[in-house]
C-alpha cells in the first residue's frame, strides 16, 4: 500500500534589472510576475494491492492478484490527469 500527497508552488519573482532590461529588448516580454499563479502542484496518489500464490504441486503453482491505483490532480492547468485504474491478474506457473 502506498499513499503520497504533494504540494508545492513557486513564489513570485522578477528580473533584478526590471524595466531597463525590458526596454533594451523591445521585442521580448520578460514579465514573469504572474508565474507563481501557474505553478501549483497539488496531487494525491493512493495504491493498494494483494497477491496470492497456491502451490498445487511442488513444481506447479497458481497466482492471483489485484491492484488499485487512484491519482487526483487537485490543481489542473493544462489538463486534468485525475483517474483510477484496477488491475486483476491470474496465472499458472511452473518452477524447475
Amino acid at each position: 500500500m502506498a499513499l503520497n500527497e504533494a504540494q508545492a508552488s513557486f513564489g513570485s519573482f522578477r528580473f533584478p534589472e526590471g524595466e531597463a532590461f525590458a526596454a533594451a529588448r523591445p521585442n521580448q516580454s520578460f514579465d514573469f510576475s504572474l508565474t507563481n499563479t501557474n505553478s501549483d502542484l497539488d496531487t494525491s496518489f493512493f495504491e493498494a494491492g494483494i497477491q496470492a500464490r497456491y502451490d498445487v504441486k511442488e513444481e506447479i503453482y497458481l497466482t492471483a492478484g489485484y491492484r488499485y491505483l487512484d491519482f487526483d490532480d487537485n490543481a489542473p492547468y493544462l489538463g486534468d490527469d485525475s483517474g483510477s485504474v484496477e488491475f486483476v491478474n491470474f496465472g499458472v506457473g511452473w518452477a524447475f
